[in-house]
């Protein structure tokens, strides 16, 4: 359950814990596979090009912004948003 903080893991609709005993400490492993494979070829090109833009937002920006009240942030451009749309998700899938 991702909506929650922290994240918890729980028993699906339908179905039933196995029937053997489980280790008291620690005892489920998450394995989260992710990614578009091993070599960085298989990334899609839009991906490396929004990590690009905001690489370098980061570097133009890479000081804090006074604003006499406190630290403003500097928004991420749109066009980083414009080349990740479609590729970010969110939510239970």
């Amino acid at each position: 359950d991702i909506a929650k903080e922290p994240g918890r893991v729980m028993l699906a609709y339908g179905q039933s814990w196995p029937s053997v005993t489980l280790k008291t400490l620690n005892p489920i492993v998450v394995r989260l596979v992710a990614g578009y494979g091993a070599a960085g070829s298989a990334v899609p090109a839009d991906i490396i090009l929004a990590m690009k833009f905001l690489i370098r937002h980061w570097y133009d920006n890479r000081t804090a912004v006074e604003t006499g009240v406190g630290i403003a942030a500097i928004e991420i451009p749109q066009t980083f948003h414009m080349l990740m749309d479609g590729y970010e998700r969110r939510g239970l899938y």
